[in-house]
């Protein structure tokens, strides 16, 4: 589908991007648009919430920023206070001092899911697991041309909380049935420096970081905030590394359009540095995506991108090189903007993931009964596995998001799995989900 030299091109896309970003002519732009008065990324959050950020190098709820802006947001919930409002309250006071003394600005989570399953393959029908999340960002200054200078870290303990935690249900679906929740050490996944924001029209990006959160994202492109299954919360295709060492670049080309490359370790680890394998084996991922958002911060906001993929073959892995594509096309429709539908496309040559190819369409509808931060989603998938002895599996997924507390949302879900293709002899799978999430 693409040319021979696509990772040589990407390469030097990526290296050509990063040089051009130091000159200020490229930039000028974000400066004149610094120079107006707007609103700010804290008082965009407060207003908005959530599902609704500025356009930054992540366009996925889970990345550090997103989850830092989170914190400001004050969403309608069930109930006003909770058992665990004087922690939180005490927290926020903590934080707020760290980050006016110091700059540093703090965050956890805890998220917990239930998976029950109609049937399964072999091993248990019921898993339990959560995963902690501790993370944080330190501006260590501001220039008005090249914007703020920024660490980001992300530490994560993944743990079981029945015999089995939910990744490891077998339920014959390709791909399984939830992303992420599995067992894992505490860990270091994510370090790394940023440089620039939107106003300034570029931002870098160098360290140790999720590709995850980086292509191919979109508001429920997520496990922790929407759909639970990978045919909606992952780009199954696309073979990114779980957590890698590499650099980034994304440049707004006009106040509503972007590009972004970059490379990565294609053996990364969320548990290891990686500087052996980032300079030693010399394997890599690397990808471009070219990105619309017009409408940007109106009810009318829509998000359109396509990212090119490439990944080398990993000798020690015993793993071939594969390429492809992605295609996202997501935009608010209505008065408010609450209708949010989708359409997403994945393609690789060989699918290294189990599928080879993948359309999902669906909606969200935001600020259910009045509720500015309650979500309801559902959405269709065809899944077309790598190996053509099997056949192609569906999935049909609907959840409801709703906030208890201020700080605590709860996550009713079920999907229903058609002609899993790991299990010829069953015609369906349903699973029933149950997410429990709070952030401090």
């Amino acid at each position: 589908m693409f040319s021979h030299d696509t990772r040589l091109f990407t390469a030097r896309i990526t290296v050509s991007i990063a040089c051009l970003a130091g000159i200020p002519s490229l930039v000028s732009w974000g400066q004149d648009t610094a120079a107006t008065a707007q609103p700010t990324e804290d008082d965009f959050a407060l207003q908005n919430g959530l599902d609704q950020f500025p356009p930054e190098l992540s366009k996925d709820p889970d990345d550090i920023e997103a989850l830092l802006r989170e914190q400001l947001a004050r969403p309608d919930a069930v109930f006003p206070v909770g058992p665990l409002t004087p922690l939180h309250s005490f927290w926020d006071e903590g934080t707020l001092r760290s980050e006016q003394l110091l700059g540093l600005d703090l965050g956890m989570s805890y998220t917990m899911v239930y998976q029950r399953a109609s049937s399964t393959v072999a091993g248990p029908k019921d898993a339990t697991g959560g995963d902690w999340d501790f993370f944080g960002s330190w501006q260590i200054c501001e220039s008005d041309h090249f914007g703020p200078t920024q660490i980001f870290f992300n530490s994560e303990l993944r743990h079981r909380l029945s015999s089995i935690p939910p990744a490891s249900l077998t339920t014959g679906t390709v791909g399984g049935t939830i992303l992420t929740f599995n067992t894992q050490d505490y860990s270091l996944p994510e370090l790394y420096w940023e440089q620039g924001q939107y106003e300034n029209g570029f931002i870098t990006r160098v360290g140790k970081m999720d590709p995850f959160l980086i292509y191919d994202g979109g508001r429920y492109v997520t496990p922790n905030y929407a759909f639970l299954s990978p045919a909606f919360s992952d780009t199954l295709p696309m073979p990114l590394p779980p957590a890698a060492l590499g650099v980034v670049e994304e440049i707004y080309l006009t106040k509503e359009t972007y590009i972004i490359a970059g490379i990565h370790d294609a053996n990364g680890d969320r548990t290891t540095a990686g500087f052996d394998t980032f300079f030693g084996e010399g394997e890599y991922f690397t990808a471009v995506e070219f990105g619309w958002f017009p409408n940007r911060r109106e009810t009318t906001e829509g998000l359109y991108h396509v990212t090119l993929w490439n990944i080398d073959s990993r000798r020690n892995a015993g793993r071939p090189s594969d390429r492809g594509v992605a295609l996202t096309l997501e935009q608010q429709f209505g008065r408010d903007g609450n209708l949010v539908p989708f359409l997403r496309y994945a393609y690789a040559d060989r699918g290294l993931k189990g599928i080879r190819q993948n359309v999902s369409l669906g909606t969200g509808i935001e600020d259910v009964f009045g509720q500015n931060e309650d979500v309801i989603g559902v959405a269709f998938s065809c899944e077309e596995p790598s190996n053509r002895v099997l056949r192609d599996q569906y999935v049909v997924e609907a959840f409801y998001r709703f906030h208890i507390t201020p700080h605590t949302h709860l996550t009713p879900d079920i999907q229903v799995v058609i002609d899993p293709a790991n299990a010829p002899s069953k015609d369906a799978v349903t699973v029933f989900g149950l997410r429990l999430r709070t952030l401090y």
